[in-house]
């Protein structure tokens, strides 16, 4: 009851943050550390609360805790593993479907992992996830390939994380291509960018994982493909000057800039990168990143002018 009734508005955590925010950044060495560890102390109680509630079936309330417990050390892993298990739990009352909530756990647990602070039992919780999506067979997506969607996608991310089955893994990628059109969803696709992004970190050997790639090269063929045909489609949804967008092909916008911002970063590690033959068979890909990046010029032109035609008026 004490927990239900909990306020974080009137809370120590809102005190907290308001003590984080207002850090003099003269302070001495001895204040911080006990700073620090007065915040470490208060996300572990969080999560511990989270658990219980977890553990009492109150799922929305448990990721309450958990969320809270991020925005006290937003570094450390354990609670975004904990609310990629509270996704993986069957819960009657969600309205996700099964993909939705294997695409959020499988998030949740790369966030868990790509972190300064990893919380290393994620790495196995992520492999048990995978090692239950790899073997899926290609009929069921045949049948009902719009359902699926989000399940075929992460079942090509644990093939290539596992080194499953990696020469027949077309099969898979090339359904994926047929499909992907028709499933597009901004919330979704910037989950499965910051999936393929931790893929690709591992394939160059830049994120833990349990044991070594026996075919890192391979590994990384295959998802730079599966990201090219993301950002593919991106573009190819953007077919009209930035002017008349609507709200959501600009929300667009973002997925794009994060994907190549990503692949300007990982040039550093892969100096070769775009001269990988995944860009030199992409014109059509080129030539709609040019026009898009050319209807900024126009729109920013735009702009300029009703501005000035605004300020004579005045």
């Amino acid at each position: 009851n004490v927990v239900h009734s909990y306020n974080f508005e009137n809370s120590i955590c809102k005190l907290t943050f308001s003590l984080s925010q207002k850090r003099n950044q003269h302070s001495n060495h001895n204040r911080s550390c006990k700073e620090a560890s007065m915040l470490y102390f208060i996300q572990h109680i969080l999560v511990h609360v989270g658990d219980l509630n977890r553990y009492s079936n109150q799922i929305d309330l448990a990721k309450t805790f958990y969320q809270y417990a991020i925005q006290t050390i937003p570094c450390l892993g354990q609670p975004y593993n904990q609310i990629a298990i509270l996704h993986e739990m069957k819960n009657p009352l969600s309205l996700l479907t099964p993909g939705q909530n294997q695409l959020i756990t499988t998030y949740y647990y790369i966030r868990s992992i790509a972190i300064k602070v990893t919380f290393p039992l994620a790495i196995s919780n992520l492999e048990k996830l995978f090692i239950r999506l790899k073997d899926i067979p290609i009929t069921r997506y045949e049948q009902q390939p719009q359902n699926d969607f989000l399940t075929l996608f992460l079942q090509i991310i644990a093939m290539i994380n596992l080194e499953t089955n990696l020469n027949d893994i077309h099969i898979f990628i090339n359904l994926f291509r047929m499909i992907i059109i028709k499933n597009f969803n901004q919330v979704n696709f910037i989950q499965m960018i910051t999936i393929i992004m931790f893929t690709l970190h591992r394939t160059l050997d830049l994120l833990p994982r349990s044991s070594s790639s026996k075919k890192p090269e391979l590994q990384y063929d295959i998802i730079l493909d599966l990201f090219i045909i993301i950002i593919e489609q991106c573009l190819e949804a953007i077919q009209v000057p930035l002017s008349m967008m609507i709200i959501d092909e600009q929300h667009i916008l973002p997925i794009l800039y994060l994907s190549f911002a990503y692949l300007s970063n990982i040039q550093k590690h892969k100096n070769d990168l775009f001269e990988h033959n995944v860009f030199k068979q992409k014109r059509i890909m080129w030539n709609s990143l040019a026009k898009l990046l050319r209807s900024f010029g126009v729109y920013a032109s735009n702009l300029n002018i009703t501005k000035g035609i605004l300020v004579t008026n005045l």
